[in-house]
């Protein structure tokens, strides 16, 4: 057996420039709600455990519940409005795709604490979906990297083992899902 004989990509970071776009949706929620903005090297040190989790630090210690989930609600709505047009993929994220789908024959996933249906959109709109057997996010499993849950069902349809499986990311939450 080859290996890597999977490679599952996260998308924010690694295979996408998603940044800017999911800076400017928080930002457009925290100022609707009358709450501070965050500046985008904020953001990048927090993106990468879900929505949820970016707008529970964005809107600080104590916010209340309520007022986090507006600004949730508000942020997604945003976000929406200006993904993916505003997400463009990473220099040779493509060239990437392609040549893990030819080395793994075709064992290539993306694993993103992303709503699947926006990864999704995504991967199509540029056309590296071709890539890229499955794609999923915390709504198809029921849980967000790092836990396991988030990866294993992958592997177990691709009938690979964890020791032979990659998984690329950039951040801390991929390291420890990796883990």
């Amino acid at each position: 057996m080859v290996r890597p004989a999977a490679i599952l990509f996260d998308m924010d970071g690694t295979l996408a420039d998603s940044f800017e776009g999911i800076g400017r949706a928080l930002n457009t929620a925290l100022r609707e709600t009358g709450l501070p903005t965050r500046e985008l090297t904020w953001v990048h040190g927090h993106v990468g455990r879900g929505m949820h989790e970016l707008v529970v630090d964005a809107a600080g210690p104590g916010a209340a519940p309520a007022v986090v989930g507006e600004v949730e609600s508000r942020c997604l709505a945003a976000y929406r409005l200006i993904f993916p047009e505003q997400t463009s993929p990473l220099p040779g994220a493509r060239e990437v795709l392609s040549w893990c789908h030819s080395g793994t024959g075709g064992r290539v996933a993306v694993v993103s604490n992303k709503l699947s249906g926006l990864s999704q959109e995504w991967m199509r709109r540029f056309d590296l979906d071709r890539f890229v057997a499955l794609v999923v996010g915390p709504d198809t499993y029921g849980v967000r990297k790092p836990d396991p849950g988030a990866v294993l069902p992958v592997l177990s349809r691709f009938g690979v083992d964890p020791a032979d499986a990659l998984l690329v990311g950039d951040m801390v939450v991929d390291a420890a899902t990796g883990r």
